[in-house]
């Protein structure tokens, strides 16, 4: 009798066992998948921290200003290629700058990659003295969700700059991005450049 009862008990504890690691493990996973279900946001949108720890901070300006210094670019007195403003403690309006004389294409490709990957393009339209365009992503809308998130839709100005660091327009040279919060569902709706 005490050798089943030793046998019941033990099984008891496995059982116990089995059930809090099945029961623990279960809850750490269950954690681990709602943290990712908001993704960290490395371009548009990021967060200070998460921008500051994929961007390189150009300490010759101002704290949270300027990033990634490269030599290449147009405008030799300012040759960051990101130029930030914050806001609420995240990325939301900022120029990026590139290198060479992208063509609109080569342009349009380098700002989706700042955008998570759900984002699309809502509309282009080339005016007189600048390109425009929207772009929308569920994603962003979700993880900035407040008054400001605008939906996830950011309005993307291109524009050139010239060596002496000079606003232009050349449809032929994108080289120099404005990228700001902005909900308009059509290039009519949208301010000028």
């Amino acid at each position: 009798m005490k050798a089943s009862t030793g046998w019941a008990l033990g099984s008891l504890i496995i059982v116990a066992l089995i059930l809090v690691v099945s029961f623990g493990s279960g809850r750490n996973s269950n954690l681990q998948q709602h943290t990712t279900d908001v993704p960290s946001l490395m371009g548009f949108g990021a967060t200070l921290d998460d921008w500051n720890r994929n961007h390189v901070a150009d300490t010759r300006f101002m704290a949270n200003s300027a990033y990634d210094p490269d030599p290449t670019l147009p405008d030799k007195s300012h040759d960051d290629r990101y130029l930030v403003t914050l806001g609420a403690g995240r990325v939301l309006s900022y120029e990026m700058r590139l290198s060479g004389s992208p063509n609109i294409e080569e342009a349009k490709t380098d700002v989706l990659k700042e955008f998570p990957s759900d984002a699309a393009v809502v509309w282009f339209d080339k005016k007189s003295q600048c390109s425009q365009m929207e772009v929308a992503s569920k994603i962003l809308g979700g993880t900035l969700s407040g008054s400001d998130s605008q939906n996830g839709q950011v309005l993307v100005e291109f524009q050139t700059i010239t060596a002496d660091g000079k606003d232009a327009y050349d449809s032929a040279s994108n080289n120099d991005l404005f990228f700001n919060l902005g909900a308009y569902q059509t290039a009519q709706d949208a301010p000028g450049c």
